[in-house]
């Protein structure tokens, strides 16, 4: 199961695809001309679900809109800043790398460092810290003299640094690892669930798959995951050898070295016949068989034959495609709404 780059919709930065999320009423996202080279100006433009551009190629690259606001940069030396829906800079180009906004906040790196920044381009007042993730449910990690804290929106410190590792705050709890073990805080920094579960030993990237969701949590214990809810008790005992978050009822599970999708009581409802899979969006899930990427109904219909290189998860409608020497968007359907040349980035 892929993660880390692939956690939820598209965006193209640095030639690296990244995914965010993005609402049906911001759904607008990169359309590259499909010749372009990494050198060319004005090769990315924004397209609606149904492929029509709609702000013409004027960016070197631009980001899907989060919270109302695309990073956009005008060439390849040039610099990161914010752009509305209509195409206009609100936060002028100025960062040395731009993040998608959280809450109201961004992170950004400047030549002094990483900042938050508002929506008006305000630099907020923080603690000096030497690392940080982006904003969830109001709070955002940031590492202090080498441990990690949370701050809030208004860059007040409210979690004092003591973890070795953050995750997100997700329904109201977040994962972080302690002396080698993971349990959940609640926003006041306090122990909801004791970290008494193992650390996976590619924590880095699948520690976004421990996230609260539907109630549950995967939990890695003596070399299987399983499912608590939100007072640590088993609802689902370790038995899986990979786990991700529940999403529309089911979660993406790796069992007998296969993924299929389980609900909450353990039992597949979609028998674990994948190489890889990601969780439903938008009523469709992305699946590896046969070394080729298609897409399933919830029923486990596959709706979009194994034949791309990779297929992301839905949203906004739309999910990114490779396939061969071309990249671009498919609807829900399968069909291809715009491509360009492998080349473009």
């Amino acid at each position: 199961m892929k993660k880390s780059a692939f956690v939820k919709a598209l965006f193209i930065s640095f030639g690296i695809t990244f995914l965010v999320s993005i609402t049906p009423a911001q759904a607008l996202f990169p359309g590259w001309k499909f010749d372009s080279g990494i050198n060319d100006l004005n090769r990315v433009g924004l397209i609606n679900q149904n492929g029509e551009l709609v702000i013409d190629y004027r960016y070197y690259y631009v980001t899907p809109f989060s919270e109302g606001l695309a990073v956009a940069r005008k060439s390849r030396e040039g610099k990161d800043g914010y752009i509305d829906t209509t195409g206009k800079f609100v936060i002028e180009p100025t960062f040395n790398q731009a993040f998608l906004f959280y809450d109201g906040v961004a992170k950004v790196g400047t030549a002094q460092g990483l900042r938050f920044i508002n929506k008006k381009g305000e630099e907020l007042k923080t603690p000096k810290f030497e690392s940080a993730h982006t904003f969830s449910c109001g709070l955002g990690a940031v590492r202090i003299d080498g441990l990690w804290g949370y701050i809030d929106t208004s860059g007040r410190l409210t979690i004092e640094p003591r973890f070795d590792w953050p995750g997100k705050f997700s329904e109201g709890l977040a994962a972080v690892v302690l002396n080698d073990g993971i349990g959940y805080i609640d926003k006041k920094g306090s122990f909801v669930i004791p970290p008494i579960y193992d650390v996976p030993s590619d924590f880095v990237q699948s520690f976004s798959n421990l996230r609260f969701s539907e109630g549950l949590a995967a939990v890695y214990i003596s070399g299987k995951y399983g499912y608590i809810d939100k007072t640590g008790k088993f609802r689902i005992d370790p038995k899986f050898t990979k786990a991700d978050k529940f999403s529309e009822g089911v979660a993406p599970v790796q069992y007998n070295g296969k993924y299929g999708f389980c609900n909450a009581t353990g039992n597949f409802t979609i028998a674990p016949i994948y190489e890889d899979a990601f969780y439903f969006s938008q009523s469709r899930a992305s699946v590896k068989q046969g070394g080729k990427w298609g897409v399933i109904d919830e029923t486990g219909k596959m709706v979009v034959e194994p034949k791309f290189n990779f297929v992301s998860e839905f949203d906004g409608g739309l999910a990114y495609f490779s396939k061969d020497r071309t990249q671009g968007y498919i609807d829900r359907s399968g069909k291809i709404v715009w491509e360009w040349s492998a080349q473009s980035k």
